[in-house]
């Protein structure tokens, strides 16, 4: 019984001799690139150390015994994945403690960050000294391999979502996203889709502890540093079949004397709507996606906008995200 003791108490002591060198180590690391501190590695670092061995191991045996038997080996990587799953669980389990990381404040001053992102995914982070707003999310992929990186990367958390439509490339998977960040309220362009990530905000969101807005609810909406959010124009809530980029919230953010428009994938059709209802579009920057089919930024848009930058989406593929070097000339001859 000594034995035993004293071989589980000599167990304990080297795992968390392992777990607390390994976090200092690491420590300058992760403060430097994800802008945390960790105090709770040093003791979920006690159960990672054999759980991790436990995977090595079995990935290993799997390798050596493919070759010969195939059947095998797949077997061991189907149990082994059960291991990876307990990693994982392990890990959200530690995170959650309370005082368990702590995220660094490295960017202290208010920014606007608009995400150059492929395939015509859009996401826009707005930070200022008490708390920040992402303005749409960006795909399941860019969300959690670009966005998310950049905020830890920025010390910021964002505690609120501005959704513009019901894109997949800007809804960032649905539940990805506050499993990841600390959401406590979403403003919701319409009241339904056929998307799953969009019906995901709509139905589990609030599941998860968040309030709900919808934007026909609101003219504006204040937001951090003494900005506000100007609703411009809200989908027809009846248009649940039309293509998502024909359902595009318009908004404008007002901050510090700027004026910038919003007006995400929304195409011409949307933008004649808006002028026909002597709608004040007026800015100083204009923030632009690509519809998939429809002309956008159109000269009667431009003339009534009268922008002094557009920035604006661009990628290779698909064929309706490429910017054309003659529009972009033609923005240019427009001063």
């Amino acid at each position: 019984g000594q034995r035993t003791w004293l071989w589980l108490r000599r167990s304990v002591a080297q795992s968390l001799g392992v777990s607390l060198v390994a976090g200092i180590g690491s420590t300058p690391l992760t403060a430097f690139h994800f802008g945390l501190i960790t105090p709770v590695s040093v003791l979920a670092g006690v159960i990672f150390v054999p759980l991790v061995f436990i995977l090595l191991s079995m990935a290993l045996l799997a390798a050596a015994l493919y070759p010969a038997l195939p059947p095998a080996g797949k077997l061991v990587n189907r149990m082994n994945g059960y291991v990876a799953n307990a990693c994982v669980v392990t890990a959200q389990r530690f995170a959650a403690i309370p005082g368990g990381h702590y995220q660094l404040p490295l960017e202290s001053g208010p920014f606007l960050l608009v995400y150059d992102l492929e395939h015509g995914a859009g996401a826009t982070c707005f930070s200022g000294g008490d708390g920040s707003v992402l303005i749409d999310c960006a795909d399941r992929y860019s969300f959690k391999r670009r966005v998310v990186p950049s905020l830890r990367r920025l010390g910021v958390a964002p505690d609120s979502v501005v959704l513009s439509h019901p894109d997949g490339s800007h809804l960032g998977g649905g539940g990805v996203v506050w499993e990841i960040l600390p959401i406590r309220q979403v403003l919701l362009p319409v009241e339904s889709s056929r998307s799953p990530a969009y019906r995901a905000w709509v139905s589990d969101a609030p599941r998860a502890g968040i309030r709900i807005r919808q934007a026909k609810d609101f003219h504006e909406i204040p937001m951090p540093d003494g900005a506000r959010l100007e609703i411009l124009h809200v989908p027809d809530s009846r248009s649940q079949n039309a293509v998502a980029d024909n359902r595009v919230a318009i908004f404008r953010l007002r901050w510090r004397g700027w004026k910038l428009l919003f007006t995400s994938d929304a195409g011409m059709g949307t933008e004649l709507e808006m002028l026909d209802a002597h709608t004040d579009v007026s800015a100083d920057v204009i923030i632009a996606g690509r519809h998939q089919s429809d002309a956008t930024l159109c000269d009667r848009f431009l003339d009534a906008v009268n922008p002094q930058a557009i920035v604006a989406s661009h990628a290779d593929f698909p064929p309706e995200e490429k910017l054309k070097p003659e529009t972009v000339e033609y923005w240019r001859s427009r001063g």
